[in-house]
């Protein structure tokens, strides 16, 4: 949870800086009236996926193709810019080649990580 305050409050240093006054007001009303945060500890990491599903009861189901998005950019957390440059130059690109982004993605991901390691497992994909 530091880390992410960390990244908010430089992100919000970001928009006073770029947009002023006005853009800080908007972005901090965003995340007064809309942001929850949740913290949740858990001895078996692999059922995060169900549990982050029944908290989003109701919105988007998570996609394996969230997963491996979500792993990609956690690698970048500290910069920002560099997350933002990779989202849209390398994964947007990438993700926009499958037509159904999740059934799609996820029939390419087993057999891409059995070239790589032929002895993988479809559950160690994602872990």
């Amino acid at each position: 949870m530091t880390k992410q305050f960390e990244l908010i409050s430089k992100d919000l240093k970001r928009v006073f800086r770029d947009q002023g006054i006005d853009g800080l007001t908007e972005r901090v009303d965003i995340i007064a009236t809309k942001l929850s945060v949740v913290s949740i500890s858990l001895r078996e990491p692999t059922v995060a996926p169900k549990i982050f599903e029944r908290l989003n009861y109701g919105a988007e189901p998570i996609t394996v193709a969230d997963l491996v998005r979500n792993e990609i950019f956690a690698r970048s957390e500290d910069n920002l810019e560099e997350a933002q440059n990779l989202f849209s130059s390398r994964w947007e690109p990438f993700i926009g080649k499958f037509k159904d982004k999740n059934n799609d993605f996820n029939k390419f991901l087993f057999p891409y990580g059995l070239v790589k390691n032929p002895n993988v497992k479809r559950n160690d994909l994602i872990h």
